[in-house]
This record gives C-alpha cells, sequence and structure tokens, in this order.
C-alpha cells in the first residue's frame, strides 16, 4: 500500500527509502508499547496480589481472607 503512496501537493512517489525508515520507527514504537502494557500487565497483576496478602488476617491461629 506505501509502494503506491503518493505527496498529496505533487503527486510524486514516496521514495522506498523514506517508506522503509518510517517502517523502522513504527516498529520500535510498537516494542515501546508493547513493553509498556507489558509492565502495565504486571503492575496490576502484583497489586492485586499484593491486595491479597495485605487482606489476610491471623486471627486464633488461622488464616482469613478479609471479604
Amino acid at each position: 500500500m506505501a509502494k503506491k503512496a503518493a505527496f498529496s501537493r505533487t503527486d510524486k512517489p514516496i521514495p522506498d527509502k523514506m517508506i522503509e525508515e518510517w517502517e523502522e520507527r513504527e516498529i520500535e514504537k510498537n516494542k515501546h508499547v508493547l513493553i509498556y502494557f507489558k509492565i502495565k500487565n504486571i503492575h496490576f497483576y502484583l497489586n492485586s496480589y499484593l491486595y491479597k496478602i495485605i487482606a489476610l488476617r491471623i486471627t486464633a491461629g488461622k488464616f482469613e481472607i478479609a471479604q
């Protein structure tokens, strides 16, 4: 699709080298976004896990999960 693209004002085709540079930048952005969401997912998991640990109460020698 990008190979057939052209500049809107001049209607000249966009050079292949420029398209490749754009694609490389998009790949790098996608890597950063993926890493960000992996970290957010780990953060969410750990927070929910820690909440459950904090919610545990020791009463009369037994562990109870707070409701």
